[in-house]
C-alpha cells in the first residue's frame, strides 16, 4: 500500500516503532497521521516544524525516512516516492502500492508551499492566531502558513538566547578538562541546567542539544549524551561537529552499527573534511570493514600526507588485518 504525500512528509517503519502504530498516531501534532500497515505518515507545512517533531519523538535510529514535496525520492532507499492513484505518494520498497491511504482530513487539492525562489519576494507581516502571515511582492496577495508549533514571541525567545549564552559560558571551558573537580562539576552541572531550560521552550534549539550531550560526556554519562547527540543531529545534520560528535558517541556506547552509518552520512556531506574522511576509516575499523577501513584511511593519506594522527590510523588498522592486535570494538570512555 501507498500513503500520500503533500508537503514535509516523515515516513515511519510501523514495525520499528517501540509503542506501537496507535501511540505513534496519538502523539501527532496535527491531523495527518495516515498508515499503510507499514509505513506510518505525519506531514508538516515547514522543514522546521518535522525537525522540532524528529527532537522530541524519539524515534529509533533507521526508523524513519523523509520526503519532500518536489524532491526525486525519500531520503532513504528503503522508501520509494512516484505518482500513484493521481497524486504524490510513497510506499515501501517492494511492497504492493494498492490502495491508497490518506488521512481523514485529506482532500485531493494541491497546495502551494513556498520555494527558495519565493521566499525572496515575501515580506513577513505578523501572525494571526499563531498563523504566520506573507505578503507576495509580485502579486501583492497574502500567503498564509499554518504552524505546527507556535512561533515565540520576541521576549520569550530573548531569554532563551540568554540562557543559551550562559549555559554555554559555563559548560564549554569545562568541556575537555580531566579530571574534573567538585567546583568544576557544580559549575558544569549549573550550565546544563540553563541548557535544559532553553530544550523546554524551544525542543529544537540544537546548540543546546550538542553542549548537553558534550556535558554529559564529560561526566562518563555516555548514554545520555548519545541521546542529546542523536538529538541534536536530526534537527541539524548540516553541522559538521554535529555529525562527528554524535558518530564518535556511537562508539563510546558500542553502538558500532549506527555509528558507521553516522560517519558515512556526514562523510559524504562534506566530502572534503580529510579528518571526517579519517572518522570514517576508523569507524570502518570498529565496525570490522578492514578492507574499506584501509582504503578509506590511504585515501585520507593521499590528501594530507604529513597528518600524524591519520598515519597512525593506518599502522593500527595494518596490524589489526595482519593479527598483530585485536580490532577494537568500541571507543574508550573518557
Amino acid at each position: 500500500m501507498a500513503v500520500v504525500l503533500s508537503a514535509f512528509d516523515l515516513l515511519v517503519r510501523v514495525g520499528a516503532l517501540d509503542r506501537g502504530v496507535a501511540a505513534f498516531a496519538a502523539a501527532a501534532p496535527n491531523r495527518t497521521f495516515c498508515t499503510d500497515g507499514h509505513l506510518a505518515r505525519l506531514s508538516f507545512m515547514t522543514e522546521a516544524d518535522r525537525d522540532y517533531f524528529l527532537a522530541t519523538a524519539g524515534l529509533p535510529p533507521g526508523a524513519y525516512g523523509r520526503a519532500d514535496r518536489g524532491s526525486p525520492g525519500a531520503d532513504v532507499d528503503w522508501i520509494e516516492v512516484g505518482r500513484h492513484g493521481g497524486v504524490l505518494a510513497a510506499w515501501l520498497r517492494d511492497a504492493p502500492r494498492d490502495p491508497l491511504v490518506v488521512p481523514l482530513s485529506w482532500t485531493p487539492t494541491e497546495f502551494e508551499f513556498a520555494s527558495a525562489d519565493a521566499l525572496e519576494h515575501l515580506e513577513f507581516l505578523g501572525l494571526e492566531d499563531q498563523v504566520e502571515v506573507y505578503l507576495d511582492r509580485r502579486t501583492g496577495k497574502k500567503l498564509y502558513t499554518g504552524r505546527t508549533r507556535p512561533t515565540l514571541p520576541p521576549e520569550a525567545r530573548a531569554r532563551v538566547e540568554a540562557l543559551l549564552r550562559e549555559g554555554e559560558d559555563l559548560v564549554r571551558p569545562l568541556l575537555f578538562k580531566r579530571p574534573l573537580g567538585f567546583f568544576a562539576r557544580r559549575r558544569l552541572k549549573r550550565g546544563m541546567a540553563a541548557l535544559a531550560q532553553v530544550i523546554e521552550v524551544m525542543p529544537d534549539a540544537w546548540p543546546a542539544r550538542w553542549l548537553l550531550g558534550m556535558s554529559h560526556r564529560a561526566l562518563g554519562q555516555h548514554a545520555r549524551a548519545l541521546e542529546m547527540f542523536r538529538a541534536a543531529y536530526a534537527i541539524c545534520p548540516e553541522q559538521p561537529d554535529v555529525g562527528r560528535e554524535y558518530a564518535g558517541q556511537c562508539f563510546f556506547c558500542g553502538a558500532a552499527d549506527e555509528g558507521v552509518r553516522i560517519s558515512r552520512e556526514v562523510h559524504a556531506r562534506f566530502p572534503d573534511d580529510v579528518g571526517l574522511q579519517s572518522n570514517l576509516a576508523l569507524a570502518l575499523l570498529i565496525g570490522g570493514d578492514l578492507a574499506e577501513a584501509e582504503a578509506t584511511v590511504q585515501a585520507a593519506l593521499q590528501r594530507e600526507p604529513g597528518d600524524r594522527i591519520t598515519r597512525n590510523l593506518l599502522a593500527l588498522i595494518q596490524d589489526v588485518r595482519a593479527g598483530l592486535r585485536p580490532r577494537p570494538t568500541r571507543l574508550p570512555g573518557m
